[in-house]
């Protein structure tokens, strides 16, 4: 089950709304210009695609999450498709932010320039692939002043 937090641009803390059905947050998610399908969906086919890897710290060894400049970064349109496990992946602008969790099979549209943080679940191996037109959009790209650093992720 997917589960997007939607922030206010003015506090990153608490969020102003959590949804957990799908047409919801599909709803949500199209009104910023974003779009995510479930597994099974029919693949896009895209010119170029790069997969990664991330793992999870155990969870007695987490402590408050708060992003910082060093989780952030941005890139192209790119469409990202989960491989394996599940993560939260942070959305942005200076307007709105959003967390939503995100498990194998789940496929999202995202345009370029978002500000973007990429959080394994605690203890799991995640993948996944990010597919775009032209290779450029595959760089992550470290922000030098985001407006979602101290974004408290709820733990979804």
């Amino acid at each position: 089950m997917s589960i997007l937090a939607i922030y206010d641009g003015g506090d990153l803390q608490c969020p102003r709304r959590v949804l957990t059905h799908l047409e919801d947050i599909q709803c949500a998610l199209q009104e910023r210009g974003l779009s995510l399908t479930i597994a099974d969906a029919e693949r896009q086919s895209a010119a170029v695609s790069r997969i990664h890897d991330a793992h999870g710290m155990p969870a007695y060894q987490q402590v408050e999450e708060q992003l910082t400049e060093a989780n952030l970064f941005c890139c192209g349109a790119v469409v990202r498709t989960v491989q394996a496990g599940r993560l939260r992946l942070c959305l942005g602008t200076g307007a709105w932010a959003m967390v939503i969790a995100l498990r194998a099979g789940d496929r999202i549209s995202l345009p370029a320039g978002l500000e973007q943080a990429i959080l394994p679940a605690a203890g799991i191996d995640c993948r996944w692939q990010d597919s775009a037109a032209e290779d450029s959009a595959l760089t992550y790209h470290p922000l030098e002043a985001p407006t979602l650093s101290g974004l408290l992720p709820l733990d979804i």
